[in-house]
């Protein structure tokens, strides 16, 4: 039987093309919003439950939760 996991994003850059992003991908699957702007961070933050957001891309490359990285 083949174990298929859900894979864990980040998205750097949260203005218009980082939330249609985010918009395209399954609930849940964003663990990390980022962008210099807290607020439109947070916007994606409550699209998405269990993200978290944050003004630090460092969060987002320290993070070993993190299979895959989007940056708009």
């Amino acid at each position: 039987m083949e174990y298929r996991r859900k894979l864990r994003f980040a998205i750097i850059g949260c203005g218009s093309a980082g939330r249609k992003r985010s918009a395209a991908l399954s609930a849940g699957s964003v663990q990390i919003a980022c962008d210099s702007s807290l607020t439109q961070a947070a916007e994606i933050a409550k699209q998405h439950y269990g993200c978290r957001a944050t003004v630090s891309s460092k969060d987002v490359f320290q993070d070993p939760e993190i299979d895959a990285v989007i940056i708009c």
